[in-house]
């Protein structure tokens, strides 16, 4: 049996931090200051692995890069930092300076751009989790190998900021030899999801695809046990924040305030005493 969260490809993952960096910032629509101070998210001092990162102001000024032949690499590292809003009729959305695009057109962006890069993408915004939903519904495309895929939320959540977050450890990778894949980045977190973890096998993939209700609960159940065998595996390695993260992602049941609980309940900044 795989390991929950080491299928993604070496090679990507030991270069990827040395690849071309573009961000696409929601700094302007920060309502509550959770992008204050974020120096990714400012065009003088956004920076990852040693490498300069260009700043956009949305997903359109993304693409108008890319149609312009902007990145010449095979490997690009491209971070979302934007408030994310759920409506009531489901859409999620993503609140950049410029433009407000769904999960469903930044996911279809994503996978349109993978066809011409090895791409990493990190996607700290609450519901970002729901970018995540729709690749793992596709977990057998064979583009899905070429997009390593963070998000700061799991599905249905919000985010959480702190000295731990994606965006954070990002911002500390100093130089391209430092070691540090978006692998290992995952692993320091204490929220979020990786797209490398194994979602076919424990059945998370035929749970999200299926439409049929009795079908989902079943296929649901199935999820959580598999996933429960791995993590409670002799070979794991479960005082990990990250695999807690792959396991709690698919617990539906589970509301946003135990989510939060459970978070900081794992957050090493969080003297024992107050947990």
């Amino acid at each position: 049996m795989k390991h929950l969260l080491f299928y993604l490809l070496v090679s990507f993952s030991s270069t990827l931090l040395g690849a071309e960096c573009v961000v696409v910032s929601g700094a302007k629509n920060d309502d509550n200051g959770a992008f204050k101070n974020r120096k990714l998210l400012n065009p003088q001092t956004s920076m990852v692995g040693g490498k300069k990162c260009i700043v956009v102001d949305g997903l359109q000024k993304l693409k108008n890069l890319v149609a312009a032949n902007t990145f010449k690499g095979p490997e690009l590292l491209v971070v979302f930092g934007a408030h994310g809003s759920k409506a009531d009729d489901g859409t999620v959305k993503f609140h950049f300076n410029a433009d407000e695009p769904t999960a469903d057109e930044v996911y279809s962006y994503l996978r349109k751009l993978s066809a011409r890069y090895q791409v990493g993408a990190v996607l700290h915004a609450c519901q970002s989790g729901e970018v995540m939903n729709k690749l793992i519904k596709e977990d057998n495309d064979p583009l899905a190998d070429k997009l390593c895929l963070l998000t700061s939320s799991s599905r249905g959540r919000m985010s959480f900021s702190n000295e731990k977050d994606l965006m954070s450890l990002l911002e500390k990778v100093d130089r391209p030899n430092s070691g540090k894949t978006l692998e290992k980045i995952f692993l320091e977190t204490p929220s979020g999801m990786i797209s490398s973890a194994a979602w076919e096998e424990t059945g998370v993939s035929k749970y999200l695809r299926s439409k049929d209700l009795t079908l989902s609960v079943d296929l649901g159940f199935k999820a959580m046990n598999e996933m429960d065998k791995i993590l409670r595996s002799p070979g794991a390695i479960c005082d990990t924040p990250g695999e807690t993260n792959s396991a709690l992602c698919v617990a539906s049941g589970i509301s946003d305030k135990t989510y939060k609980d459970l978070m900081h309940f794992s957050d090493p900044y969080i003297p024992n005493k107050d947990k």
